[in-house]
């Protein structure tokens, strides 16, 4: 969610009855919804059906919507379902310049005590020590 209508690639009226309700209670209106970026240093995240919520003080990124449109690594294959090897010629480029192989490709999921999600397109880079959220 943004208040910049900016920021939004050929945004669209939203045409709803939904609202955004915050922490007071109060009902924010929707007035577009469409598509976006976010910059990194070496990619693009796109982030997709971004509502513009004009009287929001600050941009809001839903994690989960941002995991099911962008690629994340792990480096344990025991995490991923539905793996398959990977083919491409990419590489994890990591923050002291290494690039770091990527083995294979799948989906997984994160448990939380009210609900799943699932990531899709999830990177497995046998060498790298944590996980990842791509953010």
């Amino acid at each position: 969610m943004t208040p910049d209508l900016a920021t939004l690639t050929d945004s669209t009226p939203y045409l709803g009855n939904d609202f955004l309700y915050v922490s007071d209670g109060k009902a924010l209106d929707i007035s577009h919804v469409r598509h976006t970026t976010l910059h990194s240093p070496k990619r693009l995240f796109t982030l997709t059906n971004v509502l513009r919520v004009p009287h929001i003080t600050k941009p809001l990124l839903s994690v989960q919507k941002f995991c099911r449109d962008n690629q994340h690594v792990t480096p344990d294959l025991s995490t991923l379902t539905n793996s398959t090897p990977y083919l491409g010629n990419d590489f994890l480029h990591v923050g002291d310049g290494k690039a770091l192989d990527i083995s294979h490709v799948g989906h997984t999921t994160l448990y939380s005590p009210k609900r799943l999600f699932t990531l899709t397109n999830v990177l497995r880079v046998p060498h790298i020590t944590k996980p990842l959220l791509s953010v």
